[in-house]
């Protein structure tokens, strides 16, 4: 349990230490991890903790769009299966961006207008 917690607040110390991502026009900020590429995806798959980790980043990226966007909003419970496939399949297809880019088309897929 305290290997957790360190490792835990290790990677919440990361989130603030990561550089920006951008897409097209809009450009913000993304705290991420020290090392949020495919790769480290990839290998989370043997550890479940740390893949729970990760998973739990994307729910709160969910969560601070839907704080943040009027307009629109994720509505769906996502399932930490949904969330896995569409990491894998973002990582297969683009192996050298961070997993955490595929945050932002996970949540354009699930979006609605309000």
């Amino acid at each position: 349990m305290k290997k957790l917690i360190l490792l835990f607040l290790f990677l919440t110390w990361n989130l603030l230490m990561s550089p920006s991502y951008s897409e097209n026009k809009n450009t913000f900020t993304m705290l991420s991890f020290e090392d949020a590429s495919c790769a480290s995806w990839i290998q989370s798959a043997k550890d479940p903790k740390i893949r729970q980790v990760y998973i739990h980043w994307f729910r709160g990226f969910i969560s601070g769009y839907n704080y943040g966007d009027e307009k629109y909003s994720v509505n769906s419970v996502t399932n930490d299966a949904a969330i896995v496939l569409h990491i894998d399949k973002f990582c297969r297809e683009t192996p050298l961006l961070p997993f955490t880019s595929a945050s932002v088309p996970f949540v354009k897929e699930l979006r609605t207008k309000n």
